[in-house]
């Protein structure tokens, strides 16, 4: 996992899912970015997204 996905990473793991708005606030990250960020996750097989705006980890 790179580097700058960490603390969005952990905080996905903690809760086992979250919600995108929820991640923003808990990562001090604007949601736009954090939007890009998470597609890259998606995109390398980390998170999925699913209905309603929620990530889910999927390497433990």
């Amino acid at each position: 996992l790179p580097p700058a996905f960490r603390s969005t990473w952990r905080h996905i793991m903690q809760t086992k899912g979250a919600q995108l708005d929820i991640l923003a606030m808990r990562t001090g990250t604007d949601a736009a970015s954090l939007q890009k960020q998470l597609h890259a996750m998606e995109l390398g097989g980390w998170v999925r997204r699913m209905p309603g705006g929620w990530y889910v980890p999927l390497k433990i």
